[in-house]
């Protein structure tokens, strides 16, 4: 008590500085409310996925040349021994990519996703039309040259045409066939960026052609 006497004391005699202070606590406090709010809103409670706010991510200081952390190898030894989590998935992606559509080539703003075989079903995703990729998509490197598309590229591209399912687009120069559409509100589990097209994971070698 005789320090908080002393302190109103101190702060009475020199009112401009006690206005400041406060002022400046009040925004300190204000922003840090606001801050944790938008992280709280956005990161957790508006990603499109089941069970949201129970979601990990895993990563580590180093990774590869493209910075991504965990090879696929290590990812693999972490899902068979893992006893923490319900599931674990794995995403990659890929930047530098162009596509073919009709015989038109043009870049593809943010590169394609490349994911495990149960990247959809851990999330609890499920497809607006055809299917999404699955475990035997990624059991033999470049086995399976499968691809789906967002609902707003599919939209774009393809003028929401239901029969896109079975057609084929090129990536990089190699040719997938399309399998599935995913639901509108779903663009993946990065906040501000949206995943135009998801491969599997075993198709990382035909993307550096």
């Amino acid at each position: 008590m005789n320090d908080l006497k002393y302190a109103c004391r101190q702060l009475s005699k020199n009112p401009g500085f006690t206005a400041v202070a406060v002022v400046t606590l009040a925004l300190g406090i204000g922003a840090n409310t606001a801050i944790f709010s938008v992280i709280d809103a956005v990161l957790l409670k508006m990603l499109p996925v089941r069970n949201p706010a129970e979601l990990v991510a895993l990563n580590h200081a180093g990774g590869d040349r493209r910075g991504n952390g965990f090879s696929y190898p290590v990812f693999e030894r972490l899902r068979d021994r893992n006893e923490a989590f319900t599931d674990l998935c794995a995403f990659s992606t890929w930047p530098e990519l162009t596509t073919t559509i009709q015989g038109k080539e043009e870049p593809l703003p943010g590169g394609a996703l490349l994911v495990s075989g149960n990247y959809h079903a851990a999330l609890g995703i499920r497809p607006l039309l055809g299917r999404l990729i699955l475990p035997d998509d990624n059991r033999v490197p470049g086995g399976h040259p499968v691809a789906v598309l967002s609902h707003g590229f599919w939209q774009r591209k393809f003028g929401a045409d239901p029969s896109v399912i079975g057609n084929t687009i090129a990536l990089n120069g190699t040719a997938y066939t399309i399998i599935g559409v995913t639901p509108p509100e779903f663009f993946g589990v990065r906040v501000g960026r949206a995943d135009a097209i998801t491969v599997p994971i075993m198709m990382q070698a035909q993307m550096m052609l």
